[in-house]
């Protein structure tokens, strides 16, 4: 039994409801807490900019945007999100389709991993993870399309136990 789980932004609702249309899903359910960091004042901004007039962009997680949030922030609730629907739907298995800000968080926080050194680990708009869990828990972790920087890099290797 399958359940899709978007965040609210329209690419990524698209693209679940690809993936819906695909298994024959009826519903596919938008999650505000699987959204990318919220840039506040800087959205507009390119990266480019950002780099150049913020040096804790992508070196301090817990570095808040004005008027937004921190990377640390946004991995909070998107862990809580990602446990949260494990633990109500523990027979099933569960797609979520988010940006690569998201998965970055998800795969340093279940990986154990040391999140300011991985902030700028890349994620392809083609990447599949897979996280498996048993007891409220990350047993398993796989990647299946594009792999990220993470395993380009040698930090991780897959398939992997998660502690």
């Amino acid at each position: 039994d399958l359940k899709i789980y978007t965040s609210v932004l329209e690419r990524s609702y698209q693209t679940g409801r690809y993936f819906a249309q695909a298994f024959a899903v009826e519903d596919l359910h938008k999650q505000a807490q699987l959204n990318e960091v919220n840039y506040g004042k800087l959205y507009k901004k390119s990266k480019t900019w950002v780099e150049r007039h913020i040096p804790e962009y992508k070196t301090d997680p817990a570095f808040v945007f004005p008027a937004g949030e921190s990377f640390l922030q946004m991995q909070q609730r998107s862990v809580k999100c990602l446990t949260s629907l494990a633990h109500k739907n523990p027979k099933k298995t569960l797609l979520l389709v988010a940006h690569a800000g998201v998965i970055r968080a998800l795969i340093c926080h279940f990986l154990q991993l040391d999140y300011a050194s991985n902030l700028k680990c890349k994620i392809s708009h083609r990447y599949i993870g897979h996280f498996q869990f048993k007891n409220k828990r990350c047993c398993h972790y796989n990647e299946l399309g594009h792999l990220s920087g993470f395993i380009k890099s040698g930090v991780i290797h897959i398939p992997n136990r998660c502690h």
